[in-house]
């Protein structure tokens, strides 16, 4: 008998038998059905991104364009449906966004500045004008900004929502914030700081609104109770003054409107609106009062001995606007941002005495249009 035609024979057989039985256990692959659904990816960032999905890079976030938006196509079926986003040429995953298979649109924003992924931004918008110093901005104590004299700025703040950041100015090389403000997620348009800085202090909420009566100047003043120049007199230190308004005309016939208008004289703004005039040939001036009298709030005049200090009565003075070559007294349905304060001049005909009276200190309405 040959055995080894026998074993060969046997060993063909026994092959034979299990990839016979192999082929019956398995089963057919069927075909997975694909389920496509649409996501649009939108935001900005300070370093270029790539969206990366099983693997593969679907979008892209350039620093360069200020914002980017992109929209793809993508099959959800048969495994996690994750969306990674990682610095451009990173393998480490900054943030991650789960796609939902139940919706075909979709859709997903994302706030990156190098440091922090975030899912919202908010404009944050500045206006306000300095008159002395430079000013820095910051963001929860990081400095994000500088300005001086007039400043307007917008800023995009990155936040998540229900969360908020603090907002700061505070002066060039010193540490304690001249205000601070809150800034909330929502809305995201809309929030904003309008101010004033006089070299020490902040005002905040300084706003041009028009007036109630188109006939009407609107305007929004500050009073310094202080003199300029040297040798000031010495103001008698009242909380609140009232400026007394009259009218003049060019020959010199002043009449009493009947307008007192109560100023604080710690930097505060005071809105107010001044009727209109009968004619172009007058005009509006002030006096300085102590509250509900027609006294002088200041003492200690040069030469006071020889001039003594009177009011004005509308006689001195003048409330003017535009330019030397194109000055205007009256400017119908206007809104005047203002810098008032005390000046005098010495009269010596027909007896010597000083005329106290209110002027125009700065003009600031062009910076808050």
């Amino acid at each position: 008998m040959n055995y080894k035609n026998t074993f060969y024979y046997i060993f063909i057989v026994v092959c034979f038998t299990l990839l016979t039985n192999s082929c019956k256990k398995s089963e057919p692959l069927e075909p997975v059905t694909p389920q496509i659904v649409k996501v649009k990816i939108s935001g900005s960032t300070s370093k270029d991104l790539e969206f990366v999905f099983r693997d593969s890079i679907i979008a892209s976030g350039s620093q360069a364009s200020g914002g980017f938006e992109s929209t793809v196509l993508l099959n959800v079926a048969g495994q996690s449906a994750d969306i990674l986003i990682r610095e451009k040429g990173s393998s480490i995953t900054l943030e991650s966004w789960k796609i939902s298979p139940a919706l075909f649109n979709q859709s997903f924003s994302i706030y990156y500045d190098g440091t922090g992924v975030y899912d919202g931004a908010v404009s944050y918008h500045i206006k306000g004008y300095a008159t002395s110093g430079e000013l820095e901005f910051l963001l929860d104590g990081q400095v994000k900004g500088e300005g001086s004299l007039k400043i307007e700025n917008t800023f995009s703040i990155l936040i998540n929502k229900g969360q908020s950041r603090m907002f700061e100015v505070r002066k060039k090389g010193e540490t304690v914030p001249l205000i601070s403000k809150v800034i909330n997620a929502s809305p995201a348009t809309g929030q904003s700081l309008n101010f004033f800085f006089d070299g020490e202090k902040i005002v905040d909420n300084v706003k041009l609104s028009p007036p109630a009566n188109p006939n009407n100047m609107a305007i929004s003043a500050q009073f310094n109770p202080n003199f300029q120049g040297s040798l000031p007199p010495t103001f008698s230190g009242d909380a609140e003054l009232d400026l007394v308004f009259y009218i003049r005309n060019t020959d010199g016939v002043v009449t009493d409107p009947n307008i007192r208008i109560t100023m604080p004289t710690d930097g505060r703004f005071v809105d107010f609106e001044l009727p209109s005039l009968s004619d172009e040939n007058s005009l509006y001036t002030f006096d300085i009062c102590k509250k509900g009298t027609h006294e002088i709030p200041y003492s200690n005049f040069p030469s006071e001995a020889t001039s003594p200090p009177k009011q004005s009565m509308g006689y001195y003075g003048e409330l003017v606007f535009g330019t030397i070559a194109g000055p205007k007294y009256f400017e119908p349905g206007a809104s005047k941002l203002l810098l008032l304060g005390p000046t005098s001049r010495s009269i010596r005909s027909p007896t010597r005495f000083r005329a106290v009276y209110g002027t125009i200190f700065q003009d600031l309405s062009e910076y808050f249009q």
